[in-house]
Formats: structure tokens, sequence, C-alpha cells
């Protein structure tokens, strides 16, 4: 698990769209599905329910959003530091 993942997941969490969050990170939405991917491969869980009205978070998803929220803040004042 990386920060660059952590980051992609909290973005599509927050804006429930693969597409959407894509756009706004100003990366593919291949790239950005197979990083979800590799996330839910290494945790062994479904992050998403994908459809094409967009993504629905699972009760996974929802546990890992508020730590990786966590962990990114800390990140980042790390960085600052």
């Amino acid at each position: 698990m990386t920060f660059e993942q952590l980051f992609y997941f909290s973005e599509v969490y927050r804006l429930k769209s693969i597409t959407g969050a894509a756009e706004l990170l100003h990366i593919s939405r291949q790239c950005l599905s197979k990083s979800i991917a590799k996330l839910e491969n290494e945790l062994n869980v479904t992050l998403f329910e994908r459809s094409v009205a967009g993504v629905t978070a699972t009760p996974a998803a929802k546990k890992l959003y508020h730590r990786a929220i966590r962990i990114l803040e800390e990140y980042s004042l790390a960085k600052k530091e």
C-alpha cells in the first residue's frame, strides 16, 4: 500500500466516481482503476461496487477511508516539517 494508492482511493470515495476522480487527478481512468484494484487485492477486500452510475463504497471502504484520511494528514504534516 502506498500513499498514492490511499490518496487515489480517498478521491474515488469522496467523489463516488472513478471517472470524476481520474479527471480531478489528471490521470487515466484505467490507471486509477488499476491502483484501486491493487489496493483491493493487497487488502483482500472489495472497496467499491461499480455500476454505470458510479461507485458505491462497501463497509470495508468506509473503514479504510477514515484511516486513510488520518494517514494522509499525518504524511502531509511530516512532509512540511
